[in-house]
């Protein structure tokens, strides 16, 4: 509790900590070199590379550490063992851990067992370090179960700035394990480091900047300074959406003036971008079609099969983990993880862009139509994430009006996965900071749908509560 009270009352301050971009910008000859991942193959090569040929450090922070990708064909595992058994120190940060068999179970200690880290904690960030001169940061998940044809998108970066940016992710990961820990000594060090609530934004070239935004304040920064800069067009990447936020973000005002310098902007998003609130879902659809309509500019498509957060201009590039509209706003909330990405203005971003524009999915997005008819909109969503279900139409309304019992407060305390991650039919639910929801024997329980994992899990915590 005192670290959400001392965290309230720094960000009150914060407005006057953050410094001008112009006090940030030097002319600093500093040597860069940047490169784009996009494909799991590519993402799986370079971390396969990191593993085999790093000489002291090793940093992964994942969202997730699946089994099928430690020990099935990618091998991962055995690369972290061998990687450990050269002196290497392995650290490795993750927030979900899905079920394991026993035997996968004991695989995984002999993993954890040889890493100098193996923890758990509030990290949605997807980073890879290599020794002292090699980051990679983006948004795909690098010990987590990846769709083979999904897009993602990570920038890596090497030269004289990447022992600089890797100081930056240290610091935020030590101030999440504080947090998990309660330190209030690291936290305060954090949280008095004035950079930390801003871009990172410094100058390593003429005319060409680098920014390393890694709290929600710091990317809502950067959002507003990519809406300001722009000259000709926008792409934002997003393929989870909550309402609130896309209202907070996309405001008359904001679309008036780019429409006025005459600046085209594209949303892009999954076919179900809130996909676990169906009414929610049918809003969000129905203000971005009253955007499309109110203002020419504006536009969007929904795209199945993409996981980046990419944010692009005429001359700028921004991947990480960070889900420009759907992710809190502030370092303070309680759903905050940690968030890392990387961005470049000038020359080398313009190259990272062009390459960009070469991809299937820069490709698909341009000539996708737009704003679809709601009955076009379905077939897509159906397509992109087919439910099978057994049950009669007279059962699926039962499940429907149970579901409409769970009040909007539970949604947060909860977290939906498909059985599909762990080779098991139907679906789970995991109570957030606990444990699965299971049966009498301990077996973690599977349900037909989602809405019926969620409506168990809330019938189980409404027990607990009365109890």
């Amino acid at each position: 509790m005192l670290r959400y009270i001392f965290l309230f009352v720094f960000t009150l301050n914060l407005f006057f900590l953050f410094p001008s971009q112009e006090e940030k910008l030097g002319d600093i000859d500093t040597h860069l070199h940047a490169r784009r991942l996009i494909s799991n193959a590519e993402h799986t090569l370079f971390l396969k590379e990191v593993l085999a040929t790093a000489t002291r450090t090793i940093m992964i922070s994942t969202y997730n550490v699946s089994p099928k990708r430690l020990f099935g064909k990618e091998k991962l595992g055995k690369a972290i063992i061998d990687a450990a058994a050269r002196g290497v120190s392995v650290y490795v940060y993750y927030e979900n851990r899905p079920w394991y068999s026993d035997k996968d179970f004991a695989a995984l200690d002999s993993v954890a067992s040889c890493c100098t880290k193996f923890d758990e904690n509030a990290n949605h960030s997807k980073c890879i370090i290599k020794d002292n001169n090699i980051v990679a940061i983006g948004s795909h998940n690098w010990l987590s179960d990846s769709r083979e044809k999904s897009s993602n998108g990570t920038i890596v970066l090497t030269g004289e700035v990447a022992p600089s940016i890797i100081d930056q992710v240290w610091q935020s990961i030590r101030f999440y394990q504080s947090l998990e820990y309660d330190n209030e000594k690291g936290m305060q060090k954090f949280l008095r480091d004035r950079d930390a609530f801003s871009t990172g934004s410094s100058q390593f070239a003429p005319r060409q900047f680098l920014y390393t935004p890694r709290t929600p304040e710091a990317h809502g920064i950067l959002l507003e300074e990519v809406f300001e800069k722009a000259a000709t067009r926008i792409l934002l990447f997003s393929p989870f959406i909550r309402q609130q936020k896309l209202r907070d973000t996309f405001t008359h005002s904001l679309l008036n003036k780019l429409e006025q310098k005459g600046i085209k902007i594209k949303l892009i998003t999954l076919p179900e971008p809130c996909d676990r609130n169906q009414e929610e879902q049918r809003v969000i659809f129905s203000d971005l079609d009253s955007l499309c309509r109110r203002y020419h500019n504006f536009s969007y498509v929904t795209y199945p099969n993409f996981h980046a957060k990419t944010l692009i201009t005429d001359d700028f590039i921004c991947e990480g983990s960070f889900n420009w509209l759907s992710a809190v706003s502030q370092l303070d909330h309680d759903a905050n993880n940690f968030e890392m990405s990387i961005a470049l203005r000038g020359a080398t971003a313009r190259t990272l862009i062009q390459s960009f524009e070469e991809t299937k999915l820069a490709r698909i997005t341009s000539t996708v139509s737009e704003t679809p008819p709601v009955s076009v909109k379905r077939k897509s969503e159906a397509q992109a994430a087919p439910i099978v279900s057994e049950q009669p139409p007279e059962s699926r309304k039962k499940t429907k009006a149970l579901s409409d019992e769970i009040p909007a407060s539970f949604e947060s305390l909860v977290k939906v996965f498909s059985g599909k991650l762990f080779e098991m039919k139907g679906y789970c639910v995991r109570f957030n900071g606990g444990d699965y929801l299971k049966g009498s024997k301990g077996n973690i329980l599977y349900f037909s749908t989602q809405e019926k994992a969620k409506y168990a899990a809330y019938v189980k915590w409404k027990k607990a509560k009365i109890a």
